[in-house]
């Protein structure tokens, strides 16, 4: 039963760890940049200028991508998220009926024969304090009742280690079963922490872009056609790193998904 508590504080924890993605790369492609950018493609050479207008249309499809990307995580993790809260209440209720009542037929059967125990307790204590006395016949008469009730004593002793043994019998199989299911549920650690990492990489590029986004603006203000176009190139260079990224924390949270579902399926068969 300390395993069982254990896991499902363990459970808590896990769906506490996760966190929404909350790394927007969104950029502010506005009417005023993309006219920006028209008078500067329009000042340019024609093959700068085409150079722009396609650059811009690569880098809104990105931008499209990333806010996909984005909300398919974001889905994903909070499905992943209710799963996993689902499980955890599953698991408690794992061979719960079975075990409350092998429980309460072992509490039953200790109640039921304490009657029993006591009065064959006293006889004990009345056979003895005789035997101190001296008095043969006494002695001989309380050990006489004392043996006849010695059978029932037995039987009852051994109805309660019966009752008992299934019960740990029982237990035990919960803990092999959850211990099982423990360990499935468990690669979902390793995953988050590959997540986080990803995380923590993309920190780099989502600052670059925001800087780099700010030079494009700029420089298409001043209709600097090759300082936008370099702008613009790193930008979609900045962003197409991003969406990889994404991409690949979407493709973990998927697989935390599957290991949810092999949770289920040795839950089901529990």
């Amino acid at each position: 039963m300390k395993r069982l508590m254990y896991w499902g504080v363990l459970l808590c924890l896990l769906v506490a760890a996760f966190q929404p993605m909350s790394t927007a790369a969104a950029l502010s492609m506005t009417n005023t940049a993309k006219t920006s950018l028209d008078k500067t493609a329009a000042a340019a050479s024609p093959t700068i200028s085409q150079k722009l207008k396609n650059g811009w249309n690569e880098l809104s499809a990105l931008q499209v991508k990333d806010g996909q990307i984005e909300a398919s995580v974001d889905s994903q993790h909070y499905r992943n998220a209710e799963a996993l809260s689902a499980a955890k209440k599953q698991i408690k209720l794992i061979d719960a009926a079975k075990i409350a009542q092998l429980t309460a037929q072992v509490d039953t059967a200790k109640k039921k024969y304490e009657p029993l125990f006591n009065s064959y307790s006293a006889l004990t204590q009345q056979v003895n304090l005789a035997r101190q006395l001296g008095s043969k016949e006494l002695t001989a008469i309380l050990r006489a009742q004392q043996d006849a009730m010695k059978a029932a004593v037995a039987l009852a002793r051994a109805d309660i280690r019966n009752k008992q043994a299934a019960l740990t019998a029982a237990k035990e199989s919960l803990a092999k079963k959850t211990k099982t299911i423990r360990t499935t549920l468990e690669a979902i650690e390793p995953l988050e922490t590959k997540i986080k990492a990803v995380k923590s990489t993309m920190k780099v590029p989502k600052k670059n872009l925001t800087t780099s986004w700010s030079n494009f603006t700029s420089a298409a203000r001043k209709t600097d056609a090759a300082s936008t176009l370099a702008a613009l190139t790193l930008c979609i260079s900045l962003s197409g790193q991003i969406n990889a990224s994404k991409q690949q924390i979407l493709g973990y949270e998927q697989q935390i998904a599957q290991v949810i579902t092999r949770a289920n399926a040795q839950i089901k068969a529990a």
